[in-house]
């Protein structure tokens, strides 16, 4: 096998494990906060409310909570940074999870922050 053929292989491996990785995180968050089964009805409820400030709340916290296990794990959690902030968090709630100061989330992911029309503080 050339090279090439391997570092495509790579390359794929790669995409697979950060698609599992996106997945077992989500799930395991969903178990860390008693999220309903997908699909039950307390599911469709929260989904549809998902737009309302109650809603909003609750994918912050789930971003949240994903970034304390990416944290956790010495993963990156740039994009549930920028979805918690967009949903509303603050600095200091994403400081909390990830063990830095506010600065220092600003330092971090500050030029993500509006990247999404969400203010931020």
């Amino acid at each position: 096998m050339s090279d090439a053929e391997i570092t495509v292989l790579i390359r794929d491996a790669a995409e697979v494990l950060r698609d599992e990785m996106r997945r077992t995180c989500s799930r395991l968050a969903d178990e860390i906060l008693d999220r309903p089964a997908f699909g039950s009805p307390e599911w469709f409820e929260q989904w549809h409310a998902r737009d309302t400030p109650e809603g909003r709340r609750r994918l912050a916290d789930e971003h949240l909570t994903k970034m304390r296990i990416y944290t956790a794990a010495g993963v990156d959690c740039t994009g549930d940074a920028i979805n918690a902030q967009a949903m509303g968090a603050s600095n200091d709630e994403m400081a909390e999870v990830c063990g830095l100061t506010s600065d220092a989330v600003i330092a971090k992911w500050g030029k993500f922050f509006g990247c999404l029309g969400a203010a931020g503080a």
